[in-house]
């Protein structure tokens, strides 16, 4: 257990969850205090490691993503919160197949594909498909996307000068600059991440981000979110 929350006594800490925001059906939402919420995907959105890229036909992974993941994020966008994916998949690994018939995705076009096509799929149960597509669509449109794998870019001219670091602080930076150029400024300590791998976690605590680590075995779940909205509660509980 995080050691802000082992510090607050059980009722201190239940007392501060009481007090988050609630999505209509009951699901926790972060403190106002937190403004940007971010996903991994391999391991993290997904159950499974696509190793940066996929080949054939991206609605086979769709019954791979998160259900949590899904019900949560048009919550986390309807009441205001801004949402993102940082990922270590690249669109320049499509460019390294030696097949041309095959179809590969990468980076954003390969996130974008997946949760449009995901999100449809789970708002057909209840409208017509053109009309969830539709909506998919725009709710993906509302969904940040980092993608860069460091050890591909640092071959690049761009980052011949000063490498991508083997972190998501790169991602996490393009996002927080996308999101200024909006009019919208968001401090690390404003930042929630969720990823499957423990250095990338670390490294973001030292930015000061609300990060925690998804259990590659199950991928992101309402558990671990549950968890992390306990922590942060008790952190700013901490600060009070």
């Amino acid at each position: 257990m995080d050691t802000s929350v082992a510090q607050h006594d059980a009722a201190a800490v239940a007392a501060a969850v009481a007090r988050l925001p609630r999505m209509p059906d009951g699901t926790l939402l972060p403190p106002p205090a937190i403004k940007l919420v971010l996903f991994d995907m391999d391991q993290t959105i997904l159950r499974c490691h696509t190793r940066g890229c996929y080949r054939g036909n991206v609605a086979d992974l769709c019954p791979k993503v998160s259900m949590d993941f899904v019900h949560l994020v048009p919550g986390l966008l309807d009441a205001g919160y801004h949402v993102g994916i940082v990922t270590f998949s690249d669109a320049l690994m499509a460019l390294s197949t030696d097949d041309p018939t095959v179809s590969v995705k990468a980076g954003e076009p390969l996130v974008h594909e997946l949760l449009e096509l995901t999100f449809a799929k789970h708002a057909e149960a209840a409208m017509p498909v053109l009309e969830a597509q539709a909506r998919a669509k725009h709710l993906v449109s509302r969904i940040h996307v980092a993608a860069a794998f460091p050890q591909l870019q640092n071959q690049q001219v761009a980052f011949a000068n000063k490498p991508m670091p083997r972190s998501k602080q790169w991602h996490i930076e393009k996002i927080k600059a996308k999101l200024f150029s909006f009019g919208v400024s968001v401090a690390n300590q404003d930042i929630l991440l969720f990823d499957d791998t423990v250095p990338n976690v670390r490294q973001a605590e030292q930015m000061r981000v609300h990060a925690f680590v998804v259990d590659k075995s199950t991928a992101f779940t309402a558990d671990i979110w549950n968890s992390a909205m306990a922590v942060v509660a008790s952190r700013l509980l901490s600060s009070s």
